[in-house]
């Protein structure tokens, strides 16, 4: 009797030893990182090459798996429901938890700032005003005297309400006292091609995606709306040279779900900080329009909090509205 009570408590205990072991080998099977829009734009762009760095750190396959739909909520309420193992990660981003919550007029399903959990900055994106090459505009200042000249006549466009290159828009305006008209677009490829058209003026949009046609000629820049310029065109001027106060970088982290044990933030910490560091990650960034941020923990957590003051004063003063 006594060895048959002996042996079912080993057997009792056999799964608590599995699941200890399970996260101490973390990962141990291929992980999932979404992504909350189509294949070939900026977020994805970025979330494959972090996946490939991180695969070849981790010694298992990080998938890209895309669900667009509803600026990236899709993926984001997948993720917030997901077991909490580490083995589903969210792109995550500066729209994701400073702008939308504080939307008047945005659906959430779920609170980003409470269901997902930070666990590093990843990339920041250029954002960079530009207009069309026949556009007789030449600089951020004549631009400014344009505007004020033709009260509510210029237009600018972006990939929807609510998004970094629309919020950017209202940031201008404020800050060199302008009143311009807001044409959203579903997506900034369709406010770009209307750019090149004549048929609006400008747009403050992510490099990435106006790289190849800045290049061919086609879209002429007139600043950089970052903190710093982008070593692909390094004749471009910051935006705050003439207009103090404007500098905003939209980045994009990862995420997970809430409940994450600390075993696999760590985890996830040490890897992303490892894949940092490769020169490979900084080339193939740079190529694209895009900064390498990654970062720690805190770091990410202190960045969301100042981003959620700024922004949802803007939000506030300018009153805007998701719809």
């Amino acid at each position: 009797m006594l060895h048959r009570r002996t042996l079912s408590a080993g057997l009792l205990a056999a799964p608590l030893i599995g699941r200890a072991w399970a996260q101490e080998a973390f990962p141990s099977r291929p992980v999932r990182l979404m992504c909350g829009y189509l294949p070939g734009g900026t977020t994805d762009i970025i979330c494959r090459i972090v996946a490939e760095r991180l695969s070849a750190v981790f010694g298992t396959n990080v998938v890209v798996e895309n669900r667009s739909g509803a600026s990236g909520l899709i993926a984001a309420d997948a993720t917030a429901k997901s077991p909490p193992d580490g083995y589903t990660v969210f792109q995550n981003s500066l729209a994701m938890h400073a702008i939308m919550p504080q939307l008047p007029g945005q659906i959430m399903p779920i609170d980003t700032n409470r269901d997902l959990l930070p666990l590093s900055n990843v990339a920041g994106v250029y954002n960079t005003l530009v207009v069309s090459a026949r556009s007789p505009v030449r600089s951020v200042a004549e631009l400014i005297d344009l505007a004020k000249r033709r009260r509510n006549e210029l237009t600018f466009g972006s990939a929807g309400l609510g998004t970094t290159h629309h919020l950017a828009g209202e940031l201008f305006m404020k800050l060199a006292g302008v009143e311009m008209v807001h044409v959203p677009y579903r997506g900034g490829p369709a406010a770009i091609l209307d750019i090149i058209g004549g048929r609006c003026d400008m747009m403050f949009g992510n490099l990435p995606e106006l790289i190849g046609y800045m290049r061919d000629g086609t879209l002429r820049p007139l600043a950089f709306g970052s903190a710093r310029v982008s070593p692909l065109f390094p004749d471009v001027p910051l935006m705050s040279a003439t207009l103090p106060g404007f500098t905003f970088t939209n980045w994009f982290g990862l995420a997970g779900p809430v409940g994450l044990p600390q075993e696999v933030q760590r985890a996830w910490s040490r890897a992303l900080l490892q894949v940092a560091k490769d020169p490979d990650l900084d080339r193939r960034f740079t190529e694209a329009g895009i900064e390498n941020l990654i970062g720690t923990q805190e770091a990410i957590r202190d960045r969301i909090r100042e981003d959620i003051g700024f922004w949802g004063e803007l939000i506030r003063s300018s009153g805007i509205r998701a719809t």
